[in-house]
């Protein structure tokens, strides 16, 4: 981890976080595309700001185990906070995410992991 030392209150950058497959959804209802998975409209929060910590322990719920790591000094002139308004997207497109939240992220990133252990090429 890079920097635990920002102006926030665990001293991790905050970040925010949207679902890759909200991003495809979005994408391929934009373009056209026909696309397997079903379109919905929420009205929750298009993104999750998080500190960095919080991804960690998110991640340890989640495995069920420690995940180890190491704190880093933080890169020179990265700024404490860099999250992206969703608003007018969420305006203009009627667009949020299916499953908004660290959690979801964090649980297909693992089960698409012990999938392909090693990564595409396996």
């Amino acid at each position: 981890m890079f920097g635990t030392d920002y102006a926030t209150p665990d001293g991790t950058c905050i970040r925010d976080y949207v679902h890759v497959v909200d991003i495809a959804r979005l994408t391929c209802s934009r373009s056209g595309a026909s696309t397997r998975w079903a379109w919905r409209s929420t009205t929750s929060a298009a993104s999750a700001a998080t500190p960095v910590l919080e991804v960690i322990a998110a991640r340890r719920a989640v495995l069920g185990r420690k995940v180890p790591w190491r704190a880093g000094g933080a890169p020179a002139g990265d700024p404490a906070v860099l999250v992206a308004s969703a608003g007018r997207v969420s305006e203009d497109l009627g667009w949020a995410p299916a499953d908004p939240g660290l959690d979801p992220i964090v649980e297909s990133a693992w089960r698409w992991r012990k999938r392909h252990p090693r990564g595409y090429a396996g």
